[in-house]
């Protein structure tokens, strides 16, 4: 066993309350190991910022499903991001993505939650996607969605958009929700028989099930 000592308080001690774990033991790699689950987040519950650190995601070789809140994310940060190879879902929220720097990650299933601006092309090498939420940002370009081939859901809720001919090329896509989400142009979309539409003016209740 490794030991290993993470730069965030906070996550060591989510740690140590997830494994039961005596805190006057040091943390080894078999631990963390064990973490299939991590939330990172900048701020805490009264919006002080708080020491999480995506860095300290390179040493979970089991993580499964992750979500990262309130960050602004960095090129290095995407690198470790990357190296991510067990994971199967990850969501951010209020986040900020580094210019011209692709997630390639095997995750099936992003959320991308409240971040102010959001370019879909930072995704465009992730194959592995098949479910896809953006939701609640307000600046959105869906230019690269395209080439993500084997989306079959794909929710774009509560964002302004003038179009989305693009989603027409996506050959696996079989339900599309924009709910809360002004288009000017659906027709290529609606052309398909094969998928089916929600389009209502006002959004339901966001749903975060994986």
């Amino acid at each position: 066993m490794v030991e290993i000592e993470l730069k965030s308080k906070e996550l060591t001690e989510y740690i140590y309350l997830t494994l039961n774990k005596d805190r006057s033991t040091p943390i080894y790699d078999d631990d963390i190991d064990k973490i299939k689950d991590v939330t990172l987040d900048a701020l805490d519950f009264l919006d002080e910022p708080t020491d999480a650190t995506i860095y300290d995601l390179v040493f979970f070789n089991n993580l499964k499903t992750c979500m990262i809140a309130n960050m602004n994310i960095s090129a290095g940060e995407i690198d470790i991001l990357n190296k991510l190879e067990s994971i199967e879902s990850i969501q951010f929220t209020n986040c900020v993505f580094p210019k011209g720097k692709k997630i390639n990650m095997h995750a099936s299933y992003v959320i991308v939650d409240g971040c102010a601006e959001f370019d879909a092309s930072i995704f465009s090498d992730m194959k592995s996607i098949t479910r896809l939420r953006v939701v609640n940002c307000e600046h959105v370009n869906l230019n690269g969605l395209e080439g993500l081939s084997d989306i079959t859901e794909l929710y774009l809720q509560n964002l302004e958009l003038d179009n989305i001919d693009n989603i027409s090329r996506l050959d696996k896509l079989e339900y599309i929700n924009l709910n809360g989400t002004k288009v000017k142009k659906l027709t290529d979309v609606l052309k398909n028989p094969m998928i089916r539409v929600d389009h209502e003016e006002n959004n339901y209740i966001y749903d975060v099930e994986n």
